[in-house]
C-alpha cells in the first residue's frame, strides 16, 4: 500500500531496531530516538493512500493501541521489575507517557502539524482503548482507565475527538450511582474516569474541558466466558441461551449507559471462539438475536403523539424459540435486568432461568408486577428508544406499590456527553398514581459517529413488597 510513496518520497529508512519482536524484550525494540519518524510516517502512508472518511478510500476511525493496559510491557521495558504497575509507578508513568506521545503524534500528523500526510485527514481520532478490566477501579495489570485519562493533567482528551473502550461479557450492569463494588466492570467507571480527567483538565488552567463521548469498539458477548459447570445452563445449549440473553441486555446497556456506537465483537475469526457468531457456520440462537437487538429500527418512535410504550405479555419458562418471542432480554417488548455479568449459581434445570429475579415479575398485556424476593433486590424493567429528533421530552407511567415498596421511573443515556445524568420520579405511595418526568435529549459534537436521539425508560422496584407499572407513554414536552 505504501510502496510508491516510499519509492518517491522516502525521508528515511525504518530503523529496524525499534520494532517488537517476540518476548524477551528490552526497551530498544520497543522505542528509541526515531520513534515519532516510524509512527508518523506509517500513518502518512495510509492516510494519504485512504485520505477521506467513507467510501473505498475511506478511514471512518483512527484508534490508537488497543488494550495498552492489558499489554502495558509493550510500552516500556526499562522497569520490568514484577509488580512494578502500581499507580505512579515508574513502569506505569513512562509508559503512560509514550501513550500520550504517541496520541500527540497522530493527531498533529493527521490535523494539526503534518510532516508528511498531504491533507488534514476528516476521520474521527478515538482514544487508544482501553480493556474491560480497566473499566473498574481495583488493580489491573497496567492501568485503569480513570489513570489513563488523568494522565499528564489529562492531556489524552485534548487530543481526540472520542472516548473509546472494550466492553466484553459484562454490559448487564444498570447502576444509578458507583457499583457496590470497586472491581465490577461497567461502563459507570469509563463516564466517572472521563469526568475526573475533565476535572483535572479545569482545575489545571486550561480553560473548559473537552465534552466527549464513549464508544465501545469491542463491544463481546462469549458462551465460554462466566459460564457455570453444571446444570442446563452448562450444556452447549444452555450456554447459548446465556449469550442471548446477555447480548439483549448488551443492546439496553448501550442505550442506558449513552454510547453512541458499539461494534459487536466478533462475527468470526476471534481467538476467543465463545464470541464469534459464525465459526465457520451460522451460531443459533444468538446470532439471530444479535441482528434483532441491535437492529435500531425496532427501537424508533413514530407515527401520531403521545407515543404509546406497549407492554406485552411474556411468560418465563424456558423452551425452543422462546427467546426469540418473549424474551425477557429484548428491550423493544421491556427487558427485565438480571446480573449476568456473574456467573448463575446452582444447578438450574431448563425451566428456571438463569438469574432468580425473573421468577419475581409477571408480565401481563399492558401490565408489570414486580413482586418481593426472599431478601430485598433492585428489580429494572428497560425500554431504549430512539426519538425523531433532540429536544424536550416527557415519559409518563401509572404506577401501584404495596407492603412499603418503592417504585421509580427512570431515564438515562439521553445525553451523549454525559452517561451518568439522569432524571428521576419515586413512588412510594399504594394506589394507582402517575409518575412523570421531563428529559432532554443531548447530541454529542463529532460529525462521523451517530447522533441518535436515545435514551432508556426504566422502571426500577427497590425489592420490598410489590410494585406495578401500566400505561407507560412518551411525548414531546
Amino acid at each position: 500500500m505504501c510502496q510508491s510513496n516510499i519509492e518517491r518520497v522516502a525521508p528515511y529508512d525504518m530503523p529496524a531496531g525499534e520494532h517488537q519482536t517476540p518476548d524477551p524484550l528490552d526497551d530498544a525494540h520497543i522505542w528509541g530516538p526515531r520513534k515519532e519518524y516510524e509512527v508518523r510516517w506509517r500513518l502518512a502512508c495510509i492516510a494519504n493512500n485512504f485520505p477521506d472518511c467513507r467510501g473505498p478510500r475511506g478511514i471512518w476511525g483512527w484508534l490508537g493501541p488497543n488494550e495498552p493496559d492489558y499489554n502495558p510491557w509493550r510500552f516500556q521495558q526499562l522497569h520490568p521489575e514484577a509488580g512494578s504497575w502500581e499507580a505512579g509507578s515508574p513502569a506505569q508513568t513512562l509508559a503512560l507517557d509514550r501513550l500520550v506521545l504517541l496520541a500527540r503524534w497522530m493527531e498533529a500528523e493527521l490535523r494539526s502539524d503534518r510532516w508528511w500526510t498531504k491533507q488534514r485527514h476528516p476521520g474521527i481520532i478515538f482514544t487508544p482503548a482501553t480493556s474491560s478490566q480497566a473499566l473498574k477501579i481495583g488493580s489491573w495489570s497496567g492501568w485503569t482507565a480513570k489513570q489513563m485519562y488523568a494522565h499528564q493533567s489529562a492531556a489524552m482528551i485534548g487530543l481526540v475527538d472520542a472516548v473509546t473502550t472494550t466492553w466484553h461479557h459484562t454490559q448487564s450492569t444498570f447502576e444509578r450511582g458507583a457499583p457496590g463494588s470497586t472491581t465490577r466492570i461497567s461502563a459507570y467507571w469509563a463516564w466517572d474516569a472521563l469526568k475526573n480527567a475533565q476535572n483535572i483538565w479545569e482545575a489545571s488552567g486550561k480553560g473548559p474541558a473537552p465534552r466527549l463521548p464513549i464508544c465501545a469498539t469491542e463491544y463481546g458477548v462469549d458462551f465460554e466466558d462466566r459460564m457455570p459447570v453444571s446444570g442446563f445452563y452448562a450444556t452447549d445449549s444452555g450456554r447459548k441461551y446465556i449469550k442471548s440473553y446477555r447480548l439483549g441486555l448488551a443492546a439496553c446497556s448501550r442505550f442506558y449507559w449513552a454510547l453512541p456506537i458499539v461494534t459487536v465483537y466478533s462475527i468470526t475469526g476471534s481467538q476467543a471462539d465463545g464470541q464469534n457468531f459464525y465459526s465457520p457456520a451460522v451460531r443459533e440462537p444468538e446470532t439471530s438475536t444479535m441482528r434483532e437487538v441491535f437492529d435500531d429500527r425496532k427501537y424508533m418512535l413514530n407515527g401520531p403523539q403521545p407515543w404509546s410504550l406497549p407492554i406485552s405479555s411474556k411468560t418465563w419458562a424456558h423452551e425452543d424459540g422462546q427467546e426469540k418471542s418473549t424474551g425477557f432480554h429484548r428491550g423493544y417488548t421491556w427487558a427485565v435486568a438480571a446480573p449476568l455479568y456473574t456467573v448463575p449459581s446452582g444447578i438450574l434445570g431448563s425451566t428456571e432461568p438463569p438469574m432468580p429475579n425473573w421468577l419475581n415479575v409477571t408480565i401481563a398485556d399492558n401490565l408489570v408486577t414486580s413482586s418481593p424476593a426472599a431478601s430485598p433486590f433492585v428489580q429494572a424493567f428497560l425500554r431504549p428508544v430512539i426519538l425523531p429528533s433532540h429536544g424536550t421530552y416527557q415519559v409518563t407511567a401509572e404506577v401501584n406499590v404495596s407492603g412499603g415498596g418503592r417504585i421509580s421511573l427512570v431515564v438515562r443515556g439521553h445525553n451523549l456527553l454525559d452517561g451518568l445524568a439522569e432524571v428521576a420520579a419515586t413512588s412510594t405511595s399504594s394506589g394507582w398514581m402517575t409518575l412523570a418526568v421531563t428529559f432532554t435529549t443531548v447530541p454529542h459534537t463529532v460529525p462521523l459517529l451517530p447522533k441518535l436521539a436515545q435514551a432508556c425508560v426504566m422502571l426500577e422496584h427497590n425489592g420490598v413488597g410489590t410494585a406495578q407499572f401500566r400505561n407507560v407513554m412518551l411525548a414531546p414536552a
